[in-house]
């Protein structure tokens, strides 16, 4: 696997090209620059953000010198509020986004931690947004601190809520949080669930079962509609689930089950596109990607029968190609802009979505 730092991280040479970029800017990262140069955050407003709008983002960017930098840079090509710089420099990566040649809204995370970080950009994104279209691009000192106490009171996550961040058509990043634990419909919210052979590798071995019981027993007769793929048989809910207790196979359940939004918040036009898997590190979800991609091509050949050859051979190629640093590396750059549509990688080119040209995996 490669290592971490090769994914999320990239010497800076202190060239200065990514502050020449379109740089985003928030309400929240505008707060945190007064509170770092102790200073109003009126007159930091002022003198930082630009007059127009991006176009790109829908949200303010910060003003360039005469030279077409960030005012923040200073002589020696350093960040001149490096602890409190925006989130979007935060988040950009020299050796994943130089094709992009902008700031990203999304970031590769391996933790957590960055997990977090994006949530919070993204409710600081939309809340600046409601300030934009009421003010433009002009200073409102009401508006600006209940715009910050609505962010506040909007970025924690408890433990078991569920967080998926995204971009949506535009760019710009959209979010949805939503607690499963406190749902009545557990178990029964999803027309069918997914499941890859790697899976079922996972779940059989935390039941003491062989692989060809597993299929017997839990895997349905039918292709998935949805994903094109396995799926699990169903009683009314999924086979899996208990009414009372929730999933008893919580530890290994599916990476479908875990990464992909509530498809019961998701039944709406403007929504059900817009969100993606986000949760898992990065080497989590590119080896769902792999195993999705091999998994179709199993059935395909097979159908929902296990063949014993051919699953060893498909599980021998989700683990060669997951353990492969270009490959990773290749999905990483990927993800720069992406959305997941029934556990499928989509890449936007030239306005329309499409599949990653490597999502075969």
């Amino acid at each position: 696997m490669a290592d971490k730092k090769d994914i999320k991280m990239v010497t800076c040479k202190m060239c200065g090209r990514c502050c020449t970029m379109e740089i985003p800017l928030t309400l929240l990262d505008i707060h945190r620059m007064a509170a770092f140069k102790n200073l109003p955050a009126s007159r930091v407003f002022q003198e930082t953000v630009q007059d127009t709008i991006s176009e790109r983002s829908s949200l303010f960017m910060i003003r360039k010198d005469k030279e077409g930098a960030c005012i923040f840079l200073n002589e020696e090509k350093m960040c001149s509020v490096h602890p409190a710089k925006p989130s979007a420099c935060r988040f950009y990566n020299c050796s994943l986004q130089a094709e992009t040649g902008h700031m990203p809204w999304t970031a590769a995370c391996t933790d957590p931690a960055e997990r977090a970080l994006l949530w919070e950009q993204s409710v600081a994104a939309m809340v600046t947004k409601i300030y934009i279209e009421k003010n433009g691009p002009a200073w409102n000192e009401k508006d600006f601190s209940l715009a910050l106490k609505a962010i506040e009171e909007n970025i924690p996550v408890r433990d078991t809520q569920k967080l998926k961040l995204a971009r949506d058509a535009q760019g710009a990043p959209v979010a949805l949080i939503y607690d499963c634990s406190a749902c009545e419909k557990r178990g029964v919210c999803a027309g069918e669930t997914p499941v890859t052979l790697d899976d079922i590798r996972r779940i059989a071995a935390h039941l003491g079962m062989t692989w060809k019981g597993f299929f017997k027993a839990y895997i349905a007769s039918e292709p998935g509609v949805h994903a094109g793929g396995l799926k699990l048989q169903r009683n009314g809910h999924c086979i899996f689930f208990r009414a009372g207790t929730g999933c008893r196979i919580e530890a290994v359940k599916p990476f479908h089950c875990r990464f992909m939004p509530c498809p019961l918040l998701m039944k709406t036009p403007e929504r059900m596109d817009a969100f993606y898997l986000g949760s898992g590190t990065v080497e989590e979800q590119f080896r769902h990607q792999a195993a999705m991609a091999v998994t179709r091509a199993y059935v395909s050949r097979c159908g929902v029968r296990h063949r014993k050859g051919d699953m060893e051979r498909s599980l021998k190629k989700i683990d060669r190609l997951t353990t492969s640093d270009f490959e990773l590396k290749a999905f990483c750059k990927q993800i720069a802009r992406f959305r997941y549509v029934d556990d499928t990688l989509l890449i936007l080119e030239t306005g329309n979505w499409k599949l990653g040209a490597r999502n075969t995996c």
